[in-house]
C-alpha cells in the first residue's frame, strides 16, 4: 500500500511542481560542495580525518529522539516527508470541501490524490473494515492448492496496484561481500 501511495505522491508531486504559480525554491543547505562549517579544524586530518571533516557537525546536531543516528540525508527526508504530507493533507480537504456532492469522484488530479490520502489515513474506516478490504486475495491464497495456482498468483499483473506474493531479488550477502543471495 506504501507503494501506491508513493506512486500517487511522485504523480502528484510532479504535476504540481510544473504549476504556473509555484513559488521559487530557495536552497535550504547552500549551494553545492563540502560545508566546511561542519569540520573541526582544531583535530590534525592526520590524526582523524572523520574528526577533522565532521566534528563541528556532530556536536553540535541533536539525535532527534525517534531515530538512532541522523545525517543531512535524514534531514532531507524528514522534510521531503513534512512538505509531501502537506502537499496531501491540503489537497484531501479541498477534495472533502469541495460544494459538489459527490466527494468519491473527484474531478483533478490534485483531489484524487487527496482523496486517496484521505481514505489511506482514515484509520477508524480501515479498522471498521478489518480485512474484508483484502477478503478476495485471502480467498485466491486459499483456494490455490498447487504449486501452479501459486505461480498464477505471482504472476498477476500489477496494473490493479496489487504486487507478487513474493518479491523476489538478488543482494550481496552481509557476512560475505563476494556472494549474492536471492
Amino acid at each position: 500500500m506504501h507503494r501506491t501511495l508513493l506512486l500517487l505522491v511522485s504523480c502528484f508531486v510532479t504535476i504540481s511542481a510544473f504549476g504556473a504559480d509555484a513559488p521559487s525554491a530557495q536552497l535550504k543547505y547552500g549551494t553545492w560542495g563540502f560545508d566546511l562549517s561542519g569540520a573541526d579544524t582544531a583535530t590534525p586530518p592526520g590524526d582523524n580525518f572523520f574528526r577533522y571533516a565532521n566534528g563541528t557537525w556532530l556536536d553540535k546536531t541533536q539525535i532527534p529522539p525517534d531515530k538512532p543516528a541522523y545525517s543531512l540525508r535524514l534531514a532531507m527526508t524528514d522534510l521531503t516527508d513534512q512538505r509531501l504530507k502537506d502537499l496531501l493533507e491540503t489537497a484531501g480537504t479541498q477534495a472533502a470541501n469541495k460544494s459538489e456532492p459527490d466527494e468519491r469522484n473527484p474531478s483533478t488530479l490534485e483531489e484524487k490524490a487527496g482523496a486517496f490520502y484521505r481514505s489511506f489515513m482514515d484509520e477508524t474506516r480501515v479498522e471498521q473494515l478489518g480485512a474484508k478490504a483484502i477478503d478476495p486475495e485471502l480467498n485466491d491464497l486459499k483456494n490455490a492448492k498447487t504449486r501452479d495456482d501459486f505461480a498464477a498468483l505471482m504472476g498477476r499483473t500489477t496494473t490493479d496496484f496489487q504486487f507478487s506474493l513474493f518479491n523476489p531479488g538478488i543482494d550481496v550477502v552481509l557476512k560475505d561481500p563476494n556472494k549474492d543471495a536471492f
